[in-house]
C-alpha cells in the first residue's frame, strides 16, 4: 500500500512536469501562445519571484508550474476549473499557489511599477505644450 502510494505519487510528479515542460520549455512560440511571454522571460520572472519575491517551491509544485499556472489565468481570462484540468491539480491547490504568486508580484511593486516624474513647468518638450492646455481647460 506504501509502495503503491509512493509509486503513484512520483508518476503524478513525472505527468506534471510533462506538462510544465510542453507548456513552457518545448518551444517559444508555444510559451508565447500559452504565457505571453518568451522562455527567457518566463526563466527571469520565476528567478526574479524566487530570489526577491519570496516565492517557493513546495513539496508538490515547483516555482515554474506555479508561475505557469499564474500566467495561463491571466493570460487567457480562465476559470480555476480550467486550470485544474490541464494542470491536473485540485481547486484548492490552484487557488493557493495563484495567491502564492500574486503576493510575490505584490512584494516586488516597487521593481515592476515605476513611479512617474511629473513634468517641470520650465519643459522645452513640445509635446507637453498640449496638455498644459488640457489641463487649463479642466
Amino acid at each position: 500500500s506504501n509502495s503503491l502510494r509512493r509509486q503513484l505519487y512520483f508518476l503524478d510528479i513525472v505527468v506534471n512536469r510533462q506538462i510544465v515542460h510542453e507548456l513552457v520549455y518545448a518551444s517559444d512560440v508555444t510559451c508565447r501562445e500559452q504565457l505571453r511571454m518568451s522562455r527567457a522571460a518566463f526563466m527571469n520572472l520565476c528567478i526574479l519571484l524566487e530570489a526577491r519575491g519570496g516565492l517557493k517551491a513546495s513539496r508538490y509544485l515547483q516555482v515554474d508550474e506555479q508561475v505557469a499556472m499564474f500566467l495561463h489565468i491571466l493570460g487567457h481570462h480562465v476559470k480555476n476549473r480550467v486550470i485544474k484540468f490541464q494542470f491536473m491539480r485540485s481547486g484548492e491547490t490552484i487557488s493557493t499557489y495563484f495567491h502564492n504568486v500574486l503576493h510575490a508580484i505584490i512584494r516586488l511593486h516597487s521593481e515592476f511599477l515605476v513611479r512617474p516624474e511629473p513634468v517641470p513647468e520650465n519643459s522645452t518638450d513640445e509635446r507637453w505644450k498640449w496638455f498644459k492646455v488640457l489641463i487649463r481647460i479642466f
